[in-house]
């Protein structure tokens, strides 16, 4: 491959996970809507925050939203499937 072609993937490479990021940052929910959807309790939200774990959240000000793609990965992350190899 040539260097003119490695460099024009790489661009186009790069203008996909801008496209995707500032779409994904559209998309915030806040800490009732989170609870809602995945049934942790606003207040678990809140001290999860508190002690820096739990789901990634976005703060500007007093303002707390989260990324729906967190959620969603938080939720992928943490679903446990059962295993009957007994």
């Amino acid at each position: 491959m040539r260097t003119a072609e490695i460099r024009q993937i790489a661009e186009m490479t790069a203008e996909k996970v801008v496209e995707k990021i500032a779409d994904e940052s559209i998309e915030l929910l806040t800490a009732a809507e989170v609870s809602a959807k995945t049934g942790i309790a606003e207040r678990t939200l809140h001290n999860n925050r508190y002690l820096g774990v739990g789901i990634p959240f976005v703060k500007h000000g007093k303002m707390v939203r989260y990324r729906k793609a967190d959620v969603a990965k938080y939720i992928r992350e943490h679903t446990v499937k059962p295993c009957r190899d007994r």
